[in-house]
């Protein structure tokens, strides 16, 4: 009788799960579990069926994923697996490596535990000439302001622009960088009975001025001839 072997006169149960000759016809994607005289098939974790024909669950489409907010879903075979999206990582690093992360469902018939994924860590922020910033940690779409020292602009106008802001992107660097200038004074004045190099001057440069010949600053002798 199927499901058994023997002479006939004596039997034994046949183990279709690893007999070779009366050999069990589960799924590839199924476990086959033996029975007196037959055996039973049972889809694996991540699959659904009957035993005999099993389909993998594709948990994206059906939902039961449990990606994190920020990461994509991929089905597997099986499984499923998650990507972070632009600018997270499980890691808080830039490696596309710590970017993907997948789950297995387990026998229980819940899925392994996975990380969150987490905006990524910018670099320390860059020395900017002539201004200042709040030093931090600063992670992806955070941004900074760089404020102006005294004497300094966008445009090296009086009147310009004192601060810029950059932003932490996805790749771990920063956009947005400006620099400051000096702002221009522009030719300096003349001065009766004084020579100068007439030299257009920016802030807290100088420009020496000379007396000419017979001339102090304070009308003596002995006075300071320049200035």
């Amino acid at each position: 009788t199927k499901g058994y072997k023997g002479d006939g006169v004596i039997c034994t149960d046949a183990d279709e799960c690893t007999d070779k000759v009366q050999k069990h016809t589960c799924h590839a994607d199924a476990t086959c579990t033996n029975t007196v005289g037959a055996f039973n098939c049972t889809c694996n974790e991540g699959y659904n069926g009957n035993g005999f024909t099993c389909a993998d669950d594709d948990e994206c489409t059906d939902k039961t994923h449990n990606c994190h907010a920020d990461a994509t879903c991929t089905n597997n075979a099986g499984s499923f697996s998650c990507e972070c999206n632009t600018g997270y990582s499980v890691t808080r690093s830039c490696a596309s490596s710590d970017a993907t992360y997948t789950f297995s469902c387990q026998t229980h018939g819940q899925f392994s535990s996975h990380p969150d994924c987490q905006r990524v860590q910018c670099l320390a922020p860059f020395h900017v000439d002539h201004a200042t910033f709040t030093p931090g940690v600063y992670y992806y779409m955070d941004s900074i302001i760089y404020s102006a020292d005294d004497g300094y602009t966008l445009n090296a106008k009086a009147n310009g622009g004192r601060s810029f802001a950059i932003t932490c992107e996805s790749d771990c660097t920063y956009s947005g960088r400006q620099v400051f200038k000096p702002v221009k004074c522009g030719t300096p004045p003349d001065r009766a009975k004084a020579l100068h190099p007439n030299i257009r001057r920016t802030y807290s440069q100088i420009e020496p001025y000379v007396c000419r010949g017979g001339y102090s600053v304070n009308a003596q002798a002995s006075g300071a001839h320049s200035f």
